[in-house]
C-alpha cells in the first residue's frame, strides 16, 4: 500500500496518493501480495481525504492501514479537530472496515485498544521504530491478542524485532510472555490476509542462524541456503538500477 498524505502538497497530494492504492489494488495479480488503502498519520490528512480512504475502503472491499497515535500529535491533532482521539475520528468516519491494520498505537488507551479489538481491526507494535523515533512505548498495547509484530520499514530481521520487544517490555512492565503473544497474534493476522495455507509455510536455519531452507505455498523456494526459483545476482543488479532512477526522480523534486 501507498500511504496517501497531505503532508507535502496538500489535497492533491494526497489524492494523488489514493490512486496509487487503486491502481495498485485493480491491478495486482500476485497470490503472495495483498494490497490495501492507506494513509499516512492521519494528523497529515484532512476529513475529506479520510472520508476519500473510506469510500475506496468500500468501493474495492478492501482494508485500511493507517499510522494511528504513533506519536502525542496524533491525539493532540485529533482533539483540535473534535474529536476524542485518531481512533474515534477514523471510526466516526467510517475508514477502520474490519480486519483494517492500524500500524503503532503507543498513544492509545487501555480502552481505546480495547475498543479496537472489539471493533475487528489490528494493531502492530514497532518498538525499534518507536524507540528511534522517541515517540515511547506502547504500554497500553498490553497482552492484547490482536496486537501484532511489526517493524515500520526497519531492517525485516524478525528476531532482531523481538529482541527489541523483550528488552523495551521488561524496561515498562509489559508481561513475561509478550513477545510469544505478538509473535502469535502475527500469525493470526497473517492466516486472515493469505488463509491457513501459511501455516504450513516454513522457514529452516543453521545454527548460526542463517535461513537454509524457506517454503511457501508447499514449495521450497530456498534450498541450502540458496534461492531456487530466481537468480539473486540478477535481482541484485535489477534492484541496483531501479533505486538509482528512484533516487534521480527524487533529485528532480
Amino acid at each position: 500500500c501507498y500511504g496517501a498524505t497531505e503532508r507535502n502538497g496538500g489535497r492533491d497530494e494526497a489524492q494523488r496518493g489514493l490512486a496509487e492504492c487503486r491502481r495498485f489494488l485493480l491491478s495486482n495479480r500476485r497470490p503472495h501480495v495483498r494490497g490495501a488503502v492507506a494513509l499516512h498519520a492521519s494528523f497529515t490528512v484532512s476529513d475529506a481525504t479520510v472520508l476519500d480512504a473510506a469510500h475506496l475502503c468500500r468501493d474495492l472491499g478492501a482494508l485500511m492501514h493507517v499510522h494511528l497515535a504513533e506519536d502525542a500529535a496524533d491525539v493532540a491533532d485529533a482533539r483540535e479537530r473534535g474529536y476524542p482521539g485518531p481512533l474515534e475520528r477514523l471510526l466516526a468516519l467510517e475508514a477502520l472496515p474490519p480486519g483494517s491494520i492500524c500500524a503503532h498505537g503507543v498513544h492509545l488507551s487501555a480502552e481505546q485498544v480495547a475498543r479496537a479489538t472489539r471493533d475487528g481491526l489490528w494493531l502492530v507494535q514497532n518498538p525499534r521504530s518507536n524507540e528511534g523515533n522517541r515517540v515511547g512505548y506502547g504500554a497500553s498495547l498490553g497482552a492484547d491478542p490482536r496486537v501484532a509484530l511489526g517493524t515500520d520499514g526497519y531492517p525485516a530481521r524478525m528476531d532482531d524485532e523481538a529482541q527489541a520487544l523483550a528488552r523495551l517490555g521488561a524496561e515498562h512492565g509489559a508481561p513475561a510472555d509478550v513477545v510469544a503473544r505478538r509473535l502469535a497474534a502475527s500469525r493470526a493476522l497473517a492466516r486472515t490476509i493469505f488463509g491457513d495455507g501459511v501455516d504450513e509455510d516454513t522457514v529452516e536455519r543453521d545454527a548460526s542462524g542463517a535461513v537454509m531452507r524457506v517454503v511457501v505455498g508447499g514449495r521450497a523456494v530456498v534450498e541450502d541456503g540458496r534461492l531456487t526459483g530466481g537468480d539473486i545476482d540478477a535481482i541484485r543488479a535489477d534492484a541496483a538500477r531501479e533505486a538509482e532512477a528512484l533516487w534521480g526522480r527524487m533529485r528532480a523534486l
